[in-house]
């Protein structure tokens, strides 16, 4: 139930901040979302967790504060714990890395488009994928 919540919330926060990312994002911002995506992927790549978590965040650090909405930020760092803990399990799981890394490349495409509704649109696919994984992990879970 609490996973839920938290991904109900970060759909609601990061789909809004995505949009607004999208109308006002620099050609610096999205260079920064494109080098967030790449420390990503090369992370992925020496498979650490660590460095994959901190490279996230920088990601949706920048995408939430280009858009202008540092308390939506504040909020989501409060949850950063419980966000940690989900986004790491989720990313230890078979495929997600490609497919999250995908869906975090479509959202960074529609930033650089200026559609604010597409970006919007990709953050809550990517949230619900990882919610349905989640899920699914928090099920199969022994006790």
């Amino acid at each position: 139930d609490e996973a839920q919540q938290i991904y109900e919330i970060r759909m609601q926060l990061e789909a809004s901040a995505a949009a607004a990312c999208a109308q006002k994002a620099t050609p610096a911002a999205i260079e920064a979302l494109n080098e967030a995506l790449a420390a990503i992927a090369e992370a992925h790549s020496r498979h650490s967790s660590i460095d994959a978590l901190r490279a996230t965040n920088t990601f949706y650090e920048a995408m939430f504060l280009t858009g202008g909405h540092t308390i939506a930020w504040e909020v989501v760092q409060r949850l950063h714990g419980r966000i940690s803990r989900l986004r790491a399990m989720t990313l230890a799981s078979d495929g997600r890395q490609s497919a999250g890394h995908a869906q975090l490349s479509e959202i960074v495409t529609a930033i650089a488009a200026r559609d604010a509704d597409r970006a919007a649109s990709a953050c809550r696919q990517h949230v619900e994928g990882a919610a349905r994984l989640a899920d699914a992990l928090l099920a199969a879970r022994p006790g």
